[in-house]
């Protein structure tokens, strides 16, 4: 049973409550259970709190101290939690459907079986969390940190990783990822794959344990691997590397070293190198519908022939560049930089 006494002093409020826990020092026995749907909490300290399968409905938890506290199977749905400290809380089974959970500190956190679908957890720190089985179809992570956190047979429908770190982060078993749409976007140096399908850029850069490093992606790419497409290569060294009639489409080649590398022919519809290093590089007949150069240095590269209609080429460095047979319909050329 809830104590009764205690939730009463809650309900007046995160003052009243933190005073009286403060002046008292109880450990706060039992919330089981309780009823605290749409109540306003903001602020609260909870740490340490029993609020198994209690009912906090669109609560309103933000910057609420609810480390070590026992939330699991408890209904959590639409509730408020923006940056609230749930450091190592118990949320198994927890219905987080819908939450804000944006810039919450979740480090350690248990998340077994956890419904997240639709939850927001922009730039929330996961870091070493427990997701596995968890459900995330469509949820927010952009920029989120996953450093260690473990995947293992959750559920990623449609769920937003772009920016996210998932260094070290166990990904067994993923259901539904949407790799080529939002993985090329997230961190994933030394993040565990075994028993998982990810694309062919991301088995190429594992190794015998089933763990990603880049370097190894790229060392495969300089012996002659060459359908990269969607892949994460964000300031990757490619310099005087052969990709002549490589599938880049969509890949993510932002702040990517390219001088002097052979892009010959190669399909980079979608891709995203800007700022870029692409000196010297040769692209004649490349295929760079709607390609990212935006602040990209493309300073004495060969473009003879390249179809570059719909690129964006704002603030790109053209100095010396030829451009000779070059399809620029559509492509947003403004300050476009000592073009010849």
């Amino acid at each position: 049973m809830p104590n009764h006494k205690q939730l009463e002093i809650l309900k007046q409020g995160f003052k009243v409550w933190n005073k009286w826990r403060e002046d008292n020092l109880v450990f706060i026995n039992n919330f089981k259970e309780v009823e605290l749907s749409k109540a306003d909490l903001n602020k609260a300290d909870l740490s340490g709190a029993n609020l198994r399968e209690a009912n906090l409905w669109e609560a309103y938890l933000s910057g609420a101290n609810l480390s070590e506290a026992n939330l699991s199977a408890s209904n959590l749905r639409k509730a408020g939690f923006r940056e609230a400290d749930l450091m190592r809380a118990n949320l198994r089974e927890a219905n987080l459907r819908e939450a804000d959970l944006s810039r919450t500190n979740l480090s350690e956190a248990d998340l077994l079986r956890a419904d997240l679908r639709a939850a927001y957890l922009g730039e929330a720190n996961l870091n070493n969390a427990n997701l596995n089985n968890a459900s995330l179809d469509g949820a927010y992570l952009r920029k989120a940190n996953l450093w260690g956190a473990k995947l293992i047979d959750a559920v990623l429908k449609e769920t937003d990783l772009r920016g996210a770190n998932l260094s070290e982060a166990s990904l067994g078993s993923i259901l539904h990822l949407d790799w080529e749409g939002y993985l090329k976007h997230a961190t994933i140096e030394n993040a565990n794959f075994k028993n998982s399908k990810p694309p062919e850029w991301v088995k190429k850069g594992l190794d015998d344990s089933g763990t990603y490093s880049q370097n190894q992606l790229i060392d495969k790419i300089q012996n002659g691997f060459k359908n990269i497409s969607g892949a994460n290569l964000n300031s990757a060294y490619l310099a005087l590397t052969d990709l002549s009639g490589a599938e880049l489409s969509g890949a993510n080649l932002s702040k990517a070293v390219l001088s002097n590398a052979d892009l010959s022919e190669a399909d980079l519809n979608k891709a995203d190198l800007s700022e870029a290093d692409l000196s010297r590089a040769i692209l004649w007949g490349a295929y760079l519908w709607k390609a990212d150069f935006s602040g990209a240095d493309l300073r004495e590269s060969y473009l003879e022939g390249a179809n570059l209609s719909g690129a964006d080429l704002r603030e790109t460095c053209l100095e010396g560049a030829n451009l000779e047979g070059d399809n620029l319909t559509g492509a947003d050329v403004a300050r476009i930089f000592n073009t010849i």
